[in-house]
């Protein structure tokens, strides 16, 4: 993450996401329109019903079309196990990578990456790179632009 501070702390993780939310109001128009448009989202950052923190990853999938290769990501909440609560498709993917963070290497094969911290979005020549951080590892996604859709909970 370039802006947003995670810090890991004796009660946890130590969140702000003040400095990439100062970086999206000065700088938010190099993303391209469907990033800055999540990237933006009122409550993205407020820790509320649209934001990504706590959600769990539910699943991935590639796909490949004639506009190169598509990734659709899906995100739960904690508890409520194959129902959707934020779906983000990827266009023109040309990076998807998986971190485990080196002590949690065993065990996140086994209980998954655990749920998300936060996310950045920033702008990687004429596309964009999503980050995303959660407790045992990141997933980072390079593509051409993003769609995100809030579903009900």
């Amino acid at each position: 993450m370039r802006f947003v501070d995670i810090q890991e702390t004796e009660f946890g993780s130590a969140l702000d996401p003040t400095p990439y939310l100062e970086w999206l109001e000065q700088s938010g128009d190099e993303l391209p329109e469907g990033a800055a448009a999540f990237a933006r989202d009122p409550g993205h950052y407020k820790f509320g019903d649209r934001c990504m923190k706590s959600l769990y990853l539910d699943s991935v999938v590639l796909e490949p079309g004639d506009g190169g290769i598509g990734a659709r990501v899906v995100f739960r909440g904690p508890g409520e196990e194959g129902t959707p609560r934020l779906v983000i498709h990827y266009e023109g993917v040309t990076e998807f990578s998986v971190l485990l963070d080196s002590e949690a290497e065993i065990g996140a094969l086994y209980r998954g990456l655990r749920y998300v911290l936060l996310d950045e979005i920033l702008p990687a020549g004429s596309q964009c790179s999503h980050e995303i951080r959660f407790v045992l590892g990141t997933i980072r996604i390079a593509c051409l632009d993003l769609d995100a859709e809030w579903c009900a909970a």
